[in-house]
């Protein structure tokens, strides 16, 4: 397991370091914006300060990046496969995100477009009339808009 950690802590100071070049930055600039001292990140990238993960959250903030984005950059992509606490994981969350709607995206694109023609051309001709003068004893309550289906919801599939 050790040997496990040392390999992911070399390829996170390799991604810092390519991270800081490609940006622009020298490790003395970065030293200075967090109050490190002269050769610190020299020291930290070759392995004689033992890398905190307090060290990736302040170099990545004083580049510019969250650590989120640097996340994606030194771990491009996903596992082909999840393992099984990563399953059970997604599992667990997925049933505690908000749900989602049972229709597809070209559904509710059409279903909208649908609609909205529909209520341009109701809402056309309710503007119409009211640009039409009418005598006192005419004038009634407005009809409401046409009531609109609903999209047919969509089987979940698990």
């Amino acid at each position: 397991m050790e040997d496990k950690s040392k390999k992911e802590s070399e390829r996170i100071i390799h991604r810092l370091r390519i991270a800081l070049r490609l940006l622009g930055f020298t490790n003395r600039e970065i030293e200075r914006r967090l109050g490190y001292t002269p050769s610190y990140l020299t020291r930290l990238f070759s392995g004689q300060i033992e890398l905190r993960f307090e060290h990736i959250v302040d170099i990545v903030d004083a580049i510019g990046m969250t650590v989120d984005e640097f996340f994606h950059f030194a771990y491009p992509g996903q596992p082909a496969e999840l393992s099984k606490a990563a399953q059970q994981l997604d599992k667990l969350l997925d049933e505690l995100r908000p749900s989602r709607s049972p229709w597809g995206e070209e559904e509710l694109r059409r279903f909208f477009q649908d609609n909205l023609d529909k209520l341009l051309r109701y809402y056309d001709r309710e503007i119409a009339a009211l640009a039409r003068p009418k005598p006192v004893a005419e004038l009634q309550e407005s009809p409401s808009p046409p009531a609109l289906p609903r999209p047919k919801a969509k089987k979940k599939s698990r």
